[in-house]
């Protein structure tokens, strides 16, 4: 325990019982009753206690959650990344090495881990509004960051059907040499982390104050 708040609990300890000393005399002088002050003194020290102790928990449950938040994240971004890399192999050796079948499994791969970064966004941004955190205030915000995401899976992802799908697939390869889906998803994972990061420090920081 930190000696500040060590000094703030002995501190919340004698005045509870030095209050309830006090009243008890009144009590004793004016009503004529004799009130035990220790056992008064004892439970009224113990409620600021735990309001105390409540705070700090408080605290710590937040840099706990958002630290969480962060590195499931971040392993779902690096999972992205690979998972993007690999459709770019797939295309570059589409029609030689690789096939319809290749695509789909990677394509697949790809738009599934879009969706869990998604829903884990959805409570990232609850947990920082729990917080009192403007999305305003992040360089990376996680509304635009899934919506952006969703528009690369759309255009990546063949959802038209295999009558399609030739056609689809042929044009992609010069979709992703004139967009660069790879530089998005590298910012998007640091930016965010760097956002969690500032949070998780700026939340140590009001702990240690």
């Amino acid at each position: 325990m930190k000696i500040g708040k060590f000094v703030l609990i002995t501190g919340v300890v004698v005045f509870s019982f030095a209050l309830c000393f006090l009243l008890a005399i009144l009590v004793k002088e004016h009503l004529e009753m004799s009130v035990d002050f220790l056992s008064s003194g004892a439970t009224l020290s113990a409620a600021f206690i735990a309001i105390i102790l409540f705070n700090d928990w408080r605290e710590q449950y937040s840099v706990d959650l958002f630290t969480v938040a962060k590195d499931q994240l971040y392993s779902l971004f690096v999972q992205l990344e690979e998972e993007y890399r690999l459709f770019n192999t797939c295309m570059h050796g589409f029609g030689n090495t690789h096939t319809l079948t290749d695509y789909d499994k990677v394509s697949t791969a790809f738009l599934l881990t879009v969706d869990k970064i998604t829903i884990e966004s959805e409570f990232y941004e609850k947990i920082l509004k729990k917080e009192g955190i403007k999305l305003e205030s992040l360089t990376c915000n996680p509304v635009d960051m899934s919506k952006k995401l969703i528009e690369v899976a759309t255009d990546l992802v063949d959802e038209t059907g295999f009558s399609n799908r030739s056609s689809f697939v042929g044009g992609l390869l010069e979709k992703m040499s004139n967009n660069d889906y790879g530089r998005v998803i590298y910012e998007y994972k640091t930016n965010l982390n760097n956002d969690f990061q500032k949070i998780i420090i700026n939340l140590l920081d009001k702990k240690r104050n």
